[in-house]
């Protein structure tokens, strides 16, 4: 991936989470004692539904070896930052969000490089790469989260101004995101098999109905839940890839999943919106 679109994931995605942060009031995490079931049914969908149904398309529609290996490792790293920046655009319920984030990523850092490892047919644990993954979602996504909650609840000034700064900048930035990562691979891109493109589209268009599935729950978590089922965290996908791949076709397959990943989020994020 290249310097300007590595950048402008980082960038998108500190501006997402200072933007949950900030959407965020003490007395709101009230609400979260009646929503463990709900957490429950989210990190069991990220971390075990989307794969199992990954490996079911993939048996399905492609042989290739290495595209398997990216799109299979796309679907196993959750919690990507930038759900924040569709948690907000979609009226999701932050605290919710933010939570399922939170969770997501403490676990990532454990149960993304086993899994992948046992579907590669090796064991062991990795201590160095598990610190390596825990130390990024620390530094891009607790960090700007942390800043905008206490901001918001212990210093505020001009609350509206801020809101709408963000999501706008925010709006801008994934354009931005997805341009550079179209405009920078589209020759590359030539050479990914057919069976990626649309892999990616199945598994984002299930991705952004999960919440929607928990027809018990109020549109303010469905919505939460699905746009951060929907986001992956294309950097410890890449990571993951590079330790154990290394494979160029395997790294394109990552970005066309993270170019469907953007452009589901976006719409998902519209119409839920005028839904709301």
């Amino acid at each position: 991936m290249s310097l300007n679109s590595t950048l402008a994931i980082i960038l998108l995605s500190i501006i997402s989470l200072y933007g949950l942060g900030f959407n965020i009031l003490k007395e709101d995490f009230s609400v979260l004692r009646n929503k463990k079931r709900s957490l429950f049914y989210a990190v069991s969908f990220n971390f075990f539904l989307l794969p199992l149904l990954c490996l079911l398309f993939q048996n399905l529609f492609t042989s290739n070896l290495d595209s398997r290996d990216g799109i299979f490792l796309c679907s196993l790293s959750s919690g990507g930052a930038s759900g924040a920046l569709f948690i907000l655009r979609s009226r999701g319920n932050a605290v919710f969000g933010a939570s399922l984030m939170g969770i997501l990523n403490f676990l990532n850092s454990l149960i993304a490089p086993i899994l992948y490892g046992l579907y590669k047919g090796e064991t062991g644990i990795d201590l160095v790469l598990m610190k390596k993954i825990f130390m990024s979602g620390f530094l891009f996504q607790i960090l700007p989260l942390t800043i905008g909650f206490i901001q918001r609840n212990y210093f505020p000034f001009k609350v509206p101004y801020i809101m709408i700064i963000v999501r706008k900048l925010g709006g801008l930035i994934l354009l931005i995101t997805i341009g550079i990562l179209l405009i920078g691979n589209y020759e590359k891109f030539r050479i990914i098999p057919y069976s990626v493109f649309l892999i990616s589209a199945i598994l984002n268009f299930i991705a952004s109905v999960s919440g929607l599935l928990l027809v018990s729950e109020e549109l303010e978590f469905q919505s939460a839940i699905s746009s951060v089922t929907i986001v992956r965290s294309l950097s410890l996908a890449l990571l993951l890839s590079d330790l154990y791949s290394g494979s160029e076709i395997s790294k394109l397959s990552i970005l066309i999943y993270g170019i469907f990943m953007y452009a589901t989020g976006f719409l998902f994020s519209y119409l839920i919106k005028k839904e709301a």
